[in-house]
């Protein structure tokens, strides 16, 4: 009976102990069955419970087994069930540290059978069930813990993915318990140090090493089929490629701390990836990198996680990546020259310019300009048009002006974004935005609502040049009306007829200067 005892508790059955409930039921447990005679029932239920250990040191250990890829195609329904729970680093590290809990188990059952051979502490050769119930006293709450914990990452293998992992043996570390709390802690620290890990690539060498795709920073460029949601970003690199999965930030780090790493991490990858290896300041300094990279080995080497801890450390290395990047970025000309670019098309500072594609728009058909939204002009049309204001102006051979172009937002895009001001669709009728592809450094900081908020300035400064060139264009008109002038009479009902549209002309053109002039202060 011992030695059948002592192979339930290794997750071996027997003829004494039979998995239960039999087949074609999914057995939860070892027990006695009913027919064996010249047993007690406390005895009985002592084994039982004994036995129950070892049903779930078998379900631990095939969990693991699966983990490590020894799944066998003969093993039971209940470990075939595990396949569908999604792998990864986390899980990984959650199972290293599940082993060791359970070779901590399989040396008590080891030193139990050594003390039953050896006949240590026995009375008379026998030995009693207290005994045995008293060395494996504190897996009776331990084992059921972890059985449970596996369970709950094999029925909610997406809900317990990557990071979130963390959510759940947070959860389970919340218990009065001191030794099942500490054997909680372990599988923590254990998921805290790929935590680390994922973390240390990304801030300190703005690299993300994950093949699992469990860190809560993305990299959308390693996504084959873009989504919608990728579409309303900037077509820079610095907010085109990575983004931050909310779902994946574990609850006991806040999104402050969450958007720091992605900043800091961003921040050193873009630098890498956009500046020349000649130029100065290309690569962030090895001094400051391996500093970086020793708090965070330290944090990563305490075996309780404190969230004021990681955000102190997180806050120096974003201050310190924040001063390198004002190195960087605002200390030579490329900043100065691309303000002064925005300045001279989205503000229409080329004055020449501006005159030029305000002459071009007044020259399309008027029959093609539609109120009811419909594109009958083409998007290849405008940016033709774009290029033939340039000729003859200073931005023609302006190699900046090449990163502009004209876009007109679809129906579906126009639906799932709100980038269409009121003056986007007064020159052509229909929504008519001014992009601008922008580069290296600007994309650090400038973002696609900045760019937006450029665009909805340009489509209003348009559009009011324009209500300035078409009443200069009636004054014209009236002005060269020698007929009209000829055959007037100043009569006092006509001096006053005469007199209305040049008033109304005079009025508006007044509300226009005026409205000018205060936006160009």
């Amino acid at each position: 009976m011992l030695h059948e005892l002592l192979l339930a508790l290794s997750g071996l059955s027997g003829d004494l102990f039979v998995s239960y409930p039999p087949e074609p039921e999914v057995a939860t447990t070892f027990k006695i069955p009913p027919d064996f005679p010249f047993l007690h029932e406390a005895e009985k239920s002592s084994l039982e419970r004994l036995a129950a250990l070892g049903f779930y040191y078998r379900k631990l250990t095939n969990f693991l087994d699966k983990q490590r890829g020894r799944n066998e195609n003969n093993e039971s329904s209940e470990t075939i069930e595990t396949q569908n729970t999604p792998s990864g680093s986390f899980l990984h590290a959650l199972s290293n540290a599940i082993n060791e809990v359970l070779a901590d188990f399989h040396k008590s059952i080891i030193e139990s059978e050594i003390r039953i051979l050896s006949k240590e502490d026995n009375m008379g050769g026998i030995v009693p069930i207290s005994q045995l119930v008293s060395a494996f006293n504190e897996y009776y709450i331990i084992l059921p813990h972890l059985n449970q914990l596996i369970i709950d990452i094999e029925q909610n293998p997406v809900k317990y993915f990557g990071c979130r992992i963390l959510n759940l043996v947070i959860d389970k570390c919340d218990t009065g318990v001191p030794e099942l709390r500490e054997i909680m802690l372990k599988l923590l620290h254990a998921c805290h140090e790929v935590m680390y890990k994922h973390i240390a690539s990304w801030l300190v060498y703005g690299q993300l090493v994950d093949p699992f795709g469990e860190f809560f920073i993305k990299d959308k460029a390693l996504k084959s089929n873009p989504t919608q949601i990728q579409e309303q970003f900037s077509r820079s690199r610095w907010h085109r490629r990575f983004i931050l999965d909310e779902s994946f930030i574990p609850n006991h780090i806040s999104n402050n701390v969450s958007k720091s790493i992605l900043f800091v991490g961003k921040a050193i990858a873009t630098v890498r990836n956009s500046a020349k290896p000649y130029e100065k300041h290309s690569k962030f300094p090895d001094q400051l990198a391996s500093l970086h990279l020793q708090y965070l080995l330290e944090l990563s080497s305490r075996p309780i996680f404190h969230q004021i801890e990681l955000e102190n450390v997180v806050n120096i290395i974003r201050n310190n990546v924040a001063q390198w990047l004002w190195q960087v970025v605002l200390t030579g000309d490329k900043v100065v020259e691309c303000l002064e670019t925005f300045k001279n098309y989205f503000l229409l500072g080329q004055g020449d310019f501006t005159t030029s594609l305000i002459e071009q728009f007044e020259k399309l058909p008027t029959t093609r300009l539609s109120s009811t939204r419909v594109p009958l002009i083409k998007e290849q049309e405008m940016n033709s048009l774009l290029v033939r204001a340039s000729v003859g102006t200073l931005a023609e051979k302006d190699l900046a002006f090449e990163k502009f172009r004209f876009k007109i937002p679809n129906a579906s895009e126009q639906q799932s974004t709100n980038a269409i001001s009121m003056c986007d669709d007064i020159l052509v009728g229909v929504p008519l935005r001014l992009e601008y592809d922008i580069g290296w450094p600007l994309d650090l900081f400038v973002t696609s609502e900045d760019l937006s908020k450029y665009g909805d300035i340009f489509s209003f400064l348009i559009s009011l040049r324009r209500a300035q060139f078409k009443l200069q264009k009636v004054w014209i008109h009236l002005a060269t009306n020698v007929k009209m002038e000829k055959n007037y009479k100043f009569s006092k009902g006509g001096n006053n007829i005469m007199l209305m549209p040049w008033n109304v002309r005079t009025s508006m053109m007044f509300f226009v200067d005026c409205l000018w002039a205060h936006v160009q202060v």
